[in-house]
């Protein structure tokens, strides 16, 4: 029955319309998803992991001082990063 009527209607209707357009949304989405996922897990949290093993083993070894150096020194760095990528 649906497929007769959308047979008899005109040509016009179905040159109008964009049923192509829910599916390159679902699928620029699930690419979106899919980088920030690959992004997150491969690139910023082995970072920050192995931010945190080195100012252990500074704080460890020479005192908290040089690891509160090193922590402050990246996080500036980031931050300035992004400041200067943003605009």
């Amino acid at each position: 029955m649906v497929f007769s009527h959308l047979h008899e209607l005109d040509l016009r209707y179905h040159l109008s319309r964009q049923t192509g357009a829910l599916n390159r949304i679902t699928d620029r989405g699930s690419n979106a998803i899919n980088f920030i996922l690959t992004v997150t897990v491969f690139n910023i949290v082995p970072t920050i992991l192995e931010i945190g093993m080195v100012s252990s083993i500074l704080a460890y070894k020479f005192g908290s001082t040089f690891a509160w150096i090193t922590s402050v020194s990246v996080a500036t760095y980031v931050v300035f990063t992004l400041a200067l990528t943003q605009v």
